[in-house]
């Protein structure tokens, strides 16, 4: 079964800064350096944090605002940047998460493609399209979509899935995604 993402030399753990008294934009930093001094160990391709396992029971989900009318609670996964290369699932369209993505700047987000079909008509039609997540005064533009994986389980009908940037808000606890290099013999 296809899980949606290589799982070839990808190593992941849980982490929780919440129990080191980390709380706010301290969280944030921890994230941040965990995740530049990983990447510069020997032998690592990248890393990604996300707060919730790439297959695994979700930590988050968050209800969603499509239109006045219309209202879903899909996974929501804060990642880093790096994360969908990290884990290897493939950008259909738009872009992924940059540094510039991050507060003050406008909110964006990427979906999956279940979600862009089922909300948005497709995935052309998804780019560029605006959400309202609850608690946020400010719309959501969507401007990448991305693979459909496997979420709870293999072989799981794919669900409403969407990512926004970890800087637009940083979670308690999260899994770390360590891609090591392809070693050659």
């Amino acid at each position: 079964i296809d899980p949606g993402f290589d799982t070839h030399n990808l190593a992941t753990f849980e982490i929780n800064p919440k129990r080191l008294g980390l709380f706010g934009d301290a969280r944030l930093v921890f994230y941040q350096e965990l995740q530049e001094r990983l990447g510069k160990l020997k032998g690592v391709q990248s890393v990604a944090i996300a707060s919730n396992p790439l297959l695994g029971p979700d930590r988050v989900r968050r209800t969603t605002y499509i239109d006045e009318k219309t209202k879903l609670i899909p996974r929501l996964t804060m990642v880093s940047t790096g994360y969908f290369e990290t884990a290897d699932i493939l950008i259909l369209r738009g872009r992924d998460f940059t540094t510039a993505d991050r507060e003050p700047s406008a909110l964006v987000a990427v979906i999956n493609e279940t979600m862009a079909r089922r909300y948005y008509g497709g995935t052309d039609r998804a780019l560029g399209a605006k959400l309202r997540l609850f608690g946020d005064a400010a719309e959501t533009t969507i401007v990448g979509v991305a693979r459909d994986v496997a979420y709870a389980r293999l072989g799981a009908e794919a669900e409403p899935c969407l990512y926004v940037p970890l800087r637009q808000g940083v979670p308690s606890a999260a899994t770390v995604l360590v891609r090591g290099r392809e070693e050659r013999a």
